[in-house]
């Protein structure tokens, strides 16, 4: 890997990690209905989610390369945080 590939990844990974809003959306959510319970359920479904997807996305890396494999899951993360907004028209919410 190029140097300037590797430092474009940490630095992804690190602004990935960061999460200010998270004590911010917990309230929001709370505010909108959700219990704790149910918020702790959906994140502990997303982790799961994200290590069951380990394997797949690997045999992705493996049949289009890690550099497209890594901009198409960049890519749904970016796109999975700024989709999430507030769920008024889903049963439930």
């Amino acid at each position: 890997m190029q140097k300037r590939t590797i430092w474009l990844c940490y630095a992804i990974a690190f602004l990935q990690g960061l999460l200010f809003y998270a004590p911010i959306s917990t309230l929001y959510r709370q505010t909108n209905g959700i219990s704790i319970f149910e918020i702790t359920l959906i994140e502990s479904i997303s982790l799961a989610v994200s290590l069951a997807m380990e394997l797949p996305w690997g045999w992705i890396a493996d049949r289009i390369g890690y550099r497209n494999t890594l901009v198409i899951c960049h890519f749904l993360f970016f796109f999975r945080k700024f989709s999430s907004g507030e769920p008024t028209d889903s049963p439930g919410f």
